[in-house]
Protein backbone atom coordinates (compact mmCIF):
# COMPACT_ATOMS: atom_id res chain seq x y z
CA UNK A 1 0.00 0.00 0.00
CA UNK A 2 1.25 3.43 -0.64
CA UNK A 3 1.66 6.03 2.18
CA UNK A 4 0.69 9.37 1.65
CA UNK A 5 3.42 11.74 0.19
CA UNK A 6 4.75 13.37 4.01
CA UNK A 7 4.51 17.11 4.03
CA UNK A 8 7.89 17.94 4.80
CA UNK A 9 8.70 16.60 1.20
CA UNK A 10 5.83 17.83 -0.63
CA UNK A 11 6.81 21.77 0.80
CA UNK A 12 10.62 21.05 -0.73
CA UNK A 13 9.18 20.24 -3.98
CA UNK A 14 6.77 22.89 -4.43
CA UNK A 15 9.75 25.30 -3.48
CA UNK A 16 11.77 23.74 -5.88
CA UNK A 17 9.12 24.05 -8.62
CA UNK A 18 8.86 27.85 -7.48
CA UNK A 19 12.89 28.42 -8.09
CA UNK A 20 12.62 26.58 -11.61
CA UNK A 21 9.62 28.66 -12.84
CA UNK A 22 11.49 31.76 -11.20
CA UNK A 23 14.62 30.89 -13.23
CA UNK A 24 12.35 30.50 -16.45
CA UNK A 25 11.09 33.70 -16.03
CA UNK A 26 13.41 35.48 -15.47
CA UNK A 27 16.02 34.09 -18.14
CA UNK A 28 12.58 34.93 -20.40
CA UNK A 29 12.39 38.79 -19.68
CA UNK A 30 16.58 38.55 -19.58
CA UNK A 31 16.42 37.54 -23.15
CA UNK A 32 13.28 39.19 -23.86
CA UNK A 33 14.95 42.88 -22.67
CA UNK A 34 18.12 41.76 -25.23
CA UNK A 35 16.16 41.06 -28.08
CA UNK A 36 14.41 44.61 -27.73
CA UNK A 37 17.62 46.51 -27.31
CA UNK A 38 19.25 44.75 -30.56
CA UNK A 39 15.87 45.72 -32.46
CA UNK A 40 16.55 49.31 -31.60
CA UNK A 41 20.46 49.06 -31.93
CA UNK A 42 19.30 47.89 -35.45
CA UNK A 43 20.16 45.00 -37.82
CA UNK A 44 22.58 42.41 -36.53
CA UNK A 45 26.46 43.11 -37.06
CA UNK A 46 28.01 42.06 -40.18
CA UNK A 47 32.18 42.20 -41.08
CA UNK A 48 32.29 46.59 -41.19
CA UNK A 49 33.51 48.25 -44.20
CA UNK A 50 36.30 50.58 -42.92
CA UNK A 51 37.55 53.85 -44.59
CA UNK A 52 39.25 52.70 -48.19
CA UNK A 53 42.18 55.76 -47.91
CA UNK A 54 41.12 55.51 -51.94
CA UNK A 55 40.76 59.27 -53.04
CA UNK A 56 39.27 58.08 -56.37
CA UNK A 57 35.66 58.51 -54.04
CA UNK A 58 36.24 62.56 -55.19
CA UNK A 59 37.91 62.82 -58.76
CA UNK A 60 36.09 63.58 -61.55
CA UNK A 61 37.44 63.35 -65.17
CA UNK A 62 36.65 66.15 -66.94
CA UNK A 63 39.37 65.56 -69.46
CA UNK A 64 37.26 62.95 -70.60
CA UNK A 65 34.25 64.81 -71.54
CA UNK A 66 34.91 68.69 -72.61
CA UNK A 67 36.84 67.49 -75.76
CA UNK A 68 34.61 65.21 -77.21
CA UNK A 69 31.28 65.36 -79.23
CA UNK A 70 28.40 64.70 -77.81
CA UNK A 71 27.34 60.74 -77.52
CA UNK A 72 25.27 57.86 -75.73
CA UNK A 73 26.12 56.83 -72.21
CA UNK A 74 24.75 53.54 -71.25
CA UNK A 75 24.91 52.39 -67.30
CA UNK A 76 23.21 49.30 -65.16
CA UNK A 77 21.96 50.30 -61.40
CA UNK A 78 21.19 47.55 -59.73
CA UNK A 79 19.51 48.62 -56.38
CA UNK A 80 19.82 47.13 -52.94
CA UNK A 81 19.40 47.10 -49.48
CA UNK A 82 22.40 45.70 -46.73
CA UNK A 83 23.54 46.91 -43.66
CA UNK A 84 26.82 49.11 -43.46
CA UNK A 85 28.49 51.54 -41.05
CA UNK A 86 28.53 55.02 -43.08
CA UNK A 87 30.42 56.67 -39.82
CA UNK A 88 30.91 53.57 -37.36
CA UNK A 89 27.29 52.87 -36.52
CA UNK A 90 25.66 50.03 -38.14
CA UNK A 91 22.70 50.90 -40.28
CA UNK A 92 20.61 49.09 -43.08
CA UNK A 93 21.42 51.38 -46.21
CA UNK A 94 20.56 51.31 -50.14
CA UNK A 95 23.37 50.59 -52.67
CA UNK A 96 23.74 50.83 -55.74
CA UNK A 97 25.70 48.50 -57.27
CA UNK A 98 27.07 48.01 -53.98
CA UNK A 99 28.21 51.19 -53.79
CA UNK A 100 26.69 54.16 -51.17
CA UNK A 101 26.28 56.78 -52.20
CA UNK A 102 25.86 55.50 -55.84
CA UNK A 103 27.99 55.83 -58.74
CA UNK A 104 28.82 59.05 -60.43
CA UNK A 105 27.66 59.99 -63.43
CA UNK A 106 30.16 62.23 -65.70
CA UNK A 107 28.68 63.29 -68.79
CA UNK A 108 28.51 66.38 -71.20
CA UNK A 109 25.93 68.93 -72.49
CA UNK A 110 24.24 67.33 -75.51
CA UNK A 111 24.87 63.50 -74.61
CA UNK A 112 22.07 60.91 -74.18
CA UNK A 113 22.14 58.79 -71.15
CA UNK A 114 19.99 55.31 -71.30
CA UNK A 115 19.96 54.09 -67.33
CA UNK A 116 18.92 50.51 -66.90
CA UNK A 117 17.25 50.45 -63.19
CA UNK A 118 16.70 47.13 -61.48
CA UNK A 119 15.19 47.09 -58.38
CA UNK A 120 16.52 43.91 -56.67
CA UNK A 121 15.11 45.19 -53.13
CA UNK A 122 13.58 42.52 -51.05
CA UNK A 123 11.24 43.43 -48.41
CA UNK A 124 8.50 44.70 -51.36
CA UNK A 125 9.72 48.08 -51.84
CA UNK A 126 8.88 49.88 -55.41
CA UNK A 127 11.40 52.74 -56.38
CA UNK A 128 12.13 55.36 -58.94
CA UNK A 129 14.96 57.48 -59.38
CA UNK A 130 14.58 61.30 -59.76
CA UNK A 131 17.72 63.36 -62.17
CA UNK A 132 17.47 66.30 -59.95
CA UNK A 133 17.80 69.40 -61.90
CA UNK A 134 17.93 68.22 -65.35
CA UNK A 135 15.45 70.23 -67.36
CA UNK A 136 14.41 67.10 -69.06
CA UNK A 137 12.81 69.27 -72.12
CA UNK A 138 10.25 67.09 -73.69
CA UNK A 139 11.33 63.87 -71.54
CA UNK A 140 8.45 64.68 -68.88
CA UNK A 141 7.68 60.35 -68.08
CA UNK A 142 11.50 59.98 -67.20
CA UNK A 143 11.29 62.45 -64.80
CA UNK A 144 11.41 59.27 -62.31
CA UNK A 145 8.40 60.97 -59.76
CA UNK A 146 6.85 58.46 -58.57
CA UNK A 147 3.16 58.70 -59.00
CA UNK A 148 3.34 61.42 -61.30
CA UNK A 149 5.49 60.64 -64.37
CA UNK A 150 5.79 57.18 -63.44
CA UNK A 151 4.56 54.37 -61.56
CA UNK A 152 7.05 53.28 -58.73
CA UNK A 153 9.42 50.28 -59.93
CA UNK A 154 8.08 46.91 -58.47
CA UNK A 155 10.77 44.33 -56.78
CA UNK A 156 11.97 42.13 -59.17
CA UNK A 157 11.14 44.50 -62.17
CA UNK A 158 13.79 47.03 -63.92
CA UNK A 159 12.92 50.32 -65.85
CA UNK A 160 15.00 52.04 -68.41
CA UNK A 161 15.60 55.95 -68.15
CA UNK A 162 16.46 56.83 -71.52
CA UNK A 163 16.98 60.91 -71.78
CA UNK A 164 19.22 63.53 -73.36
CA UNK A 165 20.78 66.50 -71.79
CA UNK A 166 19.92 69.85 -73.28
CA UNK A 167 22.95 70.91 -75.82
CA UNK A 168 22.73 73.82 -73.17
CA UNK A 169 22.92 72.68 -70.47
CA UNK A 170 26.04 71.55 -67.82
CA UNK A 171 26.53 72.17 -64.15
CA UNK A 172 26.47 69.80 -61.04
CA UNK A 173 23.40 67.72 -60.62
CA UNK A 174 22.77 64.58 -58.55
CA UNK A 175 20.06 61.43 -58.78
CA UNK A 176 18.13 60.30 -56.00
CA UNK A 177 15.01 57.91 -55.15
CA UNK A 178 11.64 59.52 -55.52
CA UNK A 179 9.68 57.16 -53.96
CA UNK A 180 8.83 57.37 -50.10
CA UNK A 181 12.22 58.63 -47.94
CA UNK A 182 14.90 56.13 -49.27
CA UNK A 183 16.44 59.30 -50.63
CA UNK A 184 17.58 60.02 -47.01
CA UNK A 185 18.83 55.86 -46.07
CA UNK A 186 21.72 56.65 -49.03
CA UNK A 187 19.75 56.30 -52.14
CA UNK A 188 21.48 58.67 -54.33
CA UNK A 189 24.65 59.32 -56.40
CA UNK A 190 26.26 62.44 -58.16
CA UNK A 191 25.38 63.38 -61.53
CA UNK A 192 28.23 65.95 -63.20
CA UNK A 193 27.27 67.58 -67.10
CA UNK A 194 30.40 69.06 -68.28
CA UNK A 195 30.77 71.70 -70.21
CA UNK A 196 32.33 71.55 -73.99
CA UNK A 197 35.44 74.08 -73.88
CA UNK A 198 38.25 75.05 -76.16
CA UNK A 199 39.82 77.43 -73.86
CA UNK A 200 42.13 74.54 -72.33
CA UNK A 201 44.58 72.24 -73.27
CA UNK A 202 44.53 68.67 -71.44
CA UNK A 203 47.23 69.84 -69.24
CA UNK A 204 45.33 73.42 -67.96
CA UNK A 205 42.13 71.44 -67.07
CA UNK A 206 41.47 72.50 -63.43
CA UNK A 207 41.35 69.31 -61.06
CA UNK A 208 37.43 68.49 -60.05
CA UNK A 209 36.20 66.76 -57.11
CA UNK A 210 32.26 66.26 -56.11
CA UNK A 211 31.97 66.10 -52.48
CA UNK A 212 27.90 64.73 -51.37
CA UNK A 213 27.69 65.90 -48.25
CA UNK A 214 24.58 65.44 -45.73
CA UNK A 215 23.04 65.14 -42.12
CA UNK A 216 22.67 61.41 -41.32
CA UNK A 217 20.73 59.87 -38.63
CA UNK A 218 20.97 56.97 -37.33
CA UNK A 219 17.20 55.41 -37.25
CA UNK A 220 15.71 54.62 -40.61
CA UNK A 221 14.10 57.46 -42.36
CA UNK A 222 10.94 55.92 -41.61
CA UNK A 223 11.38 55.77 -38.09
CA UNK A 224 12.49 59.57 -38.15
CA UNK A 225 9.39 60.44 -40.49
CA UNK A 226 7.10 59.05 -38.07
CA UNK A 227 8.43 60.89 -35.55
CA UNK A 228 8.42 64.21 -37.66
CA UNK A 229 4.00 62.74 -38.02
CA UNK A 230 3.43 61.74 -34.77
CA UNK A 231 1.64 64.18 -32.26
CA UNK A 232 3.93 63.82 -29.78
CA UNK A 233 6.57 65.71 -32.09
CA UNK A 234 4.61 69.13 -31.97
CA UNK A 235 5.53 69.41 -35.34
CA UNK A 236 9.26 69.43 -34.86
CA UNK A 237 11.48 67.90 -37.22
CA UNK A 238 13.91 65.20 -35.42
CA UNK A 239 17.68 66.38 -35.16
CA UNK A 240 20.12 64.66 -37.07
CA UNK A 241 23.31 62.43 -35.36
CA UNK A 242 26.02 63.08 -37.34
CA UNK A 243 27.32 64.19 -40.97
CA UNK A 244 28.56 62.15 -43.93
CA UNK A 245 30.86 63.17 -46.70
CA UNK A 246 30.72 60.75 -49.98
CA UNK A 247 28.92 58.31 -47.36
CA UNK A 248 32.35 58.39 -44.94
CA UNK A 249 32.24 59.80 -41.34
CA UNK A 250 33.36 59.01 -37.85
CA UNK A 251 30.79 59.22 -35.09
CA UNK A 252 31.94 59.07 -31.21
CA UNK A 253 30.52 55.99 -30.03
CA UNK A 254 30.65 57.19 -26.24
CA UNK A 255 28.32 60.39 -27.54
CA UNK A 256 25.48 57.47 -28.20
CA UNK A 257 22.16 57.91 -25.87
CA UNK A 258 21.51 55.60 -23.71
CA UNK A 259 17.56 55.78 -24.26
CA UNK A 260 18.61 54.64 -28.29
CA UNK A 261 21.54 51.96 -27.57
CA UNK A 262 23.51 51.96 -31.05
CA UNK A 263 25.70 49.11 -32.78
CA UNK A 264 28.77 51.21 -32.87
CA UNK A 265 31.99 50.75 -34.10
CA UNK A 266 34.52 53.96 -33.11
CA UNK A 267 35.99 55.46 -35.94
CA UNK A 268 38.20 58.11 -36.22
CA UNK A 269 39.18 60.95 -39.30
CA UNK A 270 42.20 58.44 -40.01
CA UNK A 271 39.49 56.07 -41.36
CA UNK A 272 38.19 58.76 -43.96
CA UNK A 273 39.67 58.89 -47.73
CA UNK A 274 41.37 62.47 -47.46
CA UNK A 275 40.39 64.96 -50.08
CA UNK A 276 43.65 65.17 -52.07
CA UNK A 277 43.92 69.12 -53.95
CA UNK A 278 47.01 69.15 -56.68
CA UNK A 279 49.17 71.91 -55.91
CA UNK A 280 49.91 73.09 -59.54
CA UNK A 281 46.77 73.23 -60.91
CA UNK A 282 43.00 74.88 -60.21
CA UNK A 283 41.22 72.82 -58.00
CA UNK A 284 37.31 73.28 -58.16
CA UNK A 285 35.05 71.53 -55.71
CA UNK A 286 31.47 71.09 -56.54
CA UNK A 287 29.17 70.28 -53.80
CA UNK A 288 25.66 68.91 -52.96
CA UNK A 289 23.57 68.93 -50.05
CA UNK A 290 22.29 65.46 -50.64
CA UNK A 291 20.98 66.01 -46.62
CA UNK A 292 17.53 65.56 -45.72
CA UNK A 293 16.78 68.56 -43.11
CA UNK A 294 19.88 70.45 -42.42
CA UNK A 295 21.73 73.39 -44.16
CA UNK A 296 25.69 73.24 -44.07
CA UNK A 297 28.71 74.80 -44.22
CA UNK A 298 32.18 74.52 -45.62
CA UNK A 299 35.11 75.62 -45.16
CA UNK A 300 39.33 74.30 -45.83
CA UNK A 301 41.52 75.61 -43.18
CA UNK A 302 44.30 77.53 -44.62
CA UNK A 303 42.48 78.21 -48.19
CA UNK A 304 40.00 80.48 -49.63
CA UNK A 305 36.96 79.67 -51.42
CA UNK A 306 35.86 81.53 -54.52
CA UNK A 307 32.40 80.61 -55.54
CA UNK A 308 31.89 80.16 -59.30
CA UNK A 309 28.48 78.24 -60.29
CA UNK A 310 25.27 77.33 -58.11
CA UNK A 311 22.83 74.94 -59.12
CA UNK A 312 22.58 73.91 -62.89
CA UNK A 313 25.68 76.05 -63.88
CA UNK A 314 24.57 79.39 -63.37
CA UNK A 315 27.88 81.58 -62.66
CA UNK A 316 27.88 83.83 -60.29
CA UNK A 317 29.88 86.80 -59.57
CA UNK A 318 33.18 86.20 -57.81
CA UNK A 319 34.01 86.79 -54.33
CA UNK A 320 36.66 85.36 -51.92
CA UNK A 321 35.95 84.36 -48.08
CA UNK A 322 37.00 81.70 -45.85
CA UNK A 323 33.25 79.74 -45.44
CA UNK A 324 30.45 78.62 -47.54
CA UNK A 325 27.48 78.75 -46.72
CA UNK A 326 24.43 77.83 -45.77
CA UNK A 327 23.92 75.34 -48.85
CA UNK A 328 20.42 73.46 -48.11
CA UNK A 329 19.14 70.26 -48.79
CA UNK A 330 19.11 69.84 -52.67
CA UNK A 331 21.60 72.98 -53.82
CA UNK A 332 24.99 72.52 -55.32
CA UNK A 333 28.05 75.36 -55.34
CA UNK A 334 30.93 74.99 -57.17
CA UNK A 335 33.80 76.72 -55.86
CA UNK A 336 37.65 77.27 -56.32
CA UNK A 337 40.18 76.44 -53.99
CA UNK A 338 43.33 78.70 -53.45
CA UNK A 339 46.01 78.21 -50.66
CA UNK A 340 47.04 81.01 -48.29
CA UNK A 341 50.19 82.23 -47.03
CA UNK A 342 49.67 79.92 -43.86
CA UNK A 343 49.05 76.88 -46.33
CA UNK A 344 49.90 73.37 -44.41
CA UNK A 345 50.33 70.25 -46.80
CA UNK A 346 48.10 68.44 -44.65
CA UNK A 347 44.93 70.47 -43.48
CA UNK A 348 41.06 69.72 -42.97
CA UNK A 349 37.68 71.01 -44.15
CA UNK A 350 35.27 71.63 -42.27
CA UNK A 351 31.76 71.10 -42.38
CA UNK A 352 28.87 72.57 -40.04
CA UNK A 353 25.11 71.75 -39.72
CA UNK A 354 23.06 74.84 -39.98
CA UNK A 355 21.38 74.78 -36.29
CA UNK A 356 19.01 77.51 -36.59
CA UNK A 357 16.14 75.58 -37.65
CA UNK A 358 16.61 72.63 -34.40
CA UNK A 359 13.82 73.18 -32.06
CA UNK A 360 14.78 70.48 -30.43
CA UNK A 361 18.79 68.97 -29.05
CA UNK A 362 20.20 65.71 -29.40
CA UNK A 363 23.38 65.41 -27.31
CA UNK A 364 24.96 62.44 -29.71
CA UNK A 365 25.09 65.18 -32.41
CA UNK A 366 28.76 67.02 -32.85
CA UNK A 367 27.45 70.02 -35.34
CA UNK A 368 31.06 70.27 -36.89
CA UNK A 369 32.88 67.62 -38.26
CA UNK A 370 36.44 67.66 -39.88
CA UNK A 371 37.46 65.14 -42.85
CA UNK A 372 41.29 65.02 -43.99
CA UNK A 373 42.37 67.13 -46.90
CA UNK A 374 45.78 66.99 -47.97
CA UNK A 375 47.56 69.39 -51.05
CA UNK A 376 50.14 67.42 -53.31
CA UNK A 377 52.33 70.36 -52.86
CA UNK A 378 52.39 74.44 -52.60
CA UNK A 379 52.80 76.35 -55.62
CA UNK A 380 53.35 79.79 -57.04
CA UNK A 381 50.02 79.44 -59.12
CA UNK A 382 47.94 79.20 -56.24
CA UNK A 383 49.69 80.80 -53.38
CA UNK A 384 49.57 84.46 -54.45
CA UNK A 385 45.98 84.99 -52.53
CA UNK A 386 47.37 87.15 -49.56
CA UNK A 387 43.63 87.76 -48.03
CA UNK A 388 40.10 87.31 -48.65
CA UNK A 389 36.78 89.70 -48.74
CA UNK A 390 35.42 87.99 -46.22
CA UNK A 391 35.04 85.52 -43.33
CA UNK A 392 32.43 83.76 -45.10
CA UNK A 393 29.48 84.22 -47.49
CA UNK A 394 25.65 82.54 -47.80
CA UNK A 395 24.10 81.70 -51.10
CA UNK A 396 21.44 84.42 -50.18
CA UNK A 397 24.32 86.65 -50.60
CA UNK A 398 25.68 85.07 -54.24
CA UNK A 399 24.35 87.48 -57.64
CA UNK A 400 24.44 86.16 -60.86
CA UNK A 401 26.96 87.68 -63.19
CA UNK A 402 24.02 88.15 -65.61
CA UNK A 403 20.54 89.14 -64.70
CA UNK A 404 17.97 86.82 -66.09
CA UNK A 405 15.61 88.78 -66.35
CA UNK A 406 17.41 91.10 -68.62
CA UNK A 407 17.36 88.01 -71.47
CA UNK A 408 13.65 87.95 -71.63
CA UNK A 409 11.59 90.09 -73.96
CA UNK A 410 9.57 92.93 -72.57
CA UNK A 411 6.61 91.83 -74.63
CA UNK A 412 6.94 88.71 -72.86
CA UNK A 413 6.15 90.37 -69.70
CA UNK A 414 3.55 89.17 -67.77
CA UNK A 415 1.88 88.97 -64.21
CA UNK A 416 1.02 85.50 -63.26
CA UNK A 417 -1.05 85.40 -59.77
CA UNK A 418 -0.13 81.91 -58.03
CA UNK A 419 -2.09 80.96 -55.19
CA UNK A 420 -1.12 78.47 -52.89
CA UNK A 421 -1.96 77.04 -49.48
CA UNK A 422 -0.56 74.89 -46.48
CA UNK A 423 -2.44 73.12 -44.41
CA UNK A 424 -1.29 71.78 -40.84
CA UNK A 425 -4.06 69.18 -39.21
CA UNK A 426 -3.63 67.22 -35.93
CA UNK A 427 -6.09 65.45 -33.61
CA UNK A 428 -5.48 63.11 -30.54
CA UNK A 429 -5.66 60.07 -32.93
CA UNK A 430 -4.23 60.84 -35.98
CA UNK A 431 -1.20 62.66 -37.66
CA UNK A 432 -0.83 65.78 -38.35
CA UNK A 433 -0.22 66.67 -41.98
CA UNK A 434 2.27 69.16 -42.92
Amino acid sequence: MLMPEAPTTRSKRQRATTVIVFVVSTLALVYFTFAQLQQLAGPRAIPSRPGVNDESVFTLHPEEHIFRQPTTIKRIFRVTSVSRRPDGVLKQVYLINDAFPGPTLEARSGDRLIIEVENALEDGEGLTIHWHGLSMRGENEMDGAAGITQDAIAPGETFTYDFSIEPHQHGTFWYHAHDGVQRADGLFGGLVVHAPSQAHSKSTVPAEKLLLVEDWYHRSAAQALDFYMHLGSFGNEPVPDSILLNGQGAFNCSDAVAARPLDCEQRSTDDISSLRLEGDRENVIRIVNVGAYSGISISVAGSSLAPLAVDGGTPVQRTQARTVGYIQPGERVDFLVQSLPDWQRDTHMEVSLDTTPFKMSNPALTTTHQFPVSWTHQSDLLANVSEVESERFDLEELKPELQQSSLMPREANHTIVLYTMTQKLSTWTTYHMG
